[in-house]
C-alpha cells in the first residue's frame, strides 16, 4: 500500500510541483496523510469508549514522527532512492492514491466536528 501511495505521491511532486526533492517531499505527505487518518480515527474510538481522548497537537507530532521514521525505512532506506513499483493498472493506483489524500483531508476538517457530535450525545 505504502509503495503506490509513495510512487503517486512522487508523480504528482515530480510532475506538477517540480520539486528539488520530490521523494523526500512525498515521503513527508505519505507520512502526514497517514497519521491524521489513524488520529481522528483513534479519538473517535476514544470518545465512543468514554475516555478521555488525547490531546490533539502533541499525538499529532507523535504520531508523524512515528510514520516519517516507518516511511522514512519502509521507502527510502529500504530501496536508495524510490520503490518503483511496476504499475499495470495506473488507474486504480492513481485513484487510490487520489482517494486516500482526499479521506486524509476530510479526517482532517470533519474528525473534530464528529468527536463534538460524539461528546455531546447526538450519536
Amino acid at each position: 500500500m505504502f509503495d503506490i501511495l509513495i510512487y503517486s505521491y512522487h508523480l504528482f511532486y515530480n510532475n506538477l510541483l517540480k520539486d528539488g526533492t520530490p521523494i523526500a517531499t512525498a515521503l513527508f505527505a505519505v507520512s502526514a496523510s497517514t497519521a491524521i487518518i489513524i488520529l481522528t480515527l483513534l479519538n473517535i474510538i476514544l470518545v465512543t469508549l468514554k475516555i478521555n481522548p488525547l490531546e490533539t497537537i502533541e499525538m499529532m507530532l507523535i504520531f508523524l514522527v512515528i510514520f516519517v521514521i516507518i516511511v522514512y525505512k519502509y521507502g527510502y532506506k529500504k530501496k536508495a532512492k524510490i520503490i518503483i513499483v511496476s504499475l499495470k493498472i495506473k488507474r486504480i493506483n492513481i485513484l487510490f492514491a487520489l482517494f486516500y489524500f482526499i479521506f486524509s483531508i476530510l479526517c482532517l476538517f470533519c474528525g473534530p466536528i464528529i468527536r463534538s457530535y460524539i461528546e455531546l450525545g447526538y450519536f
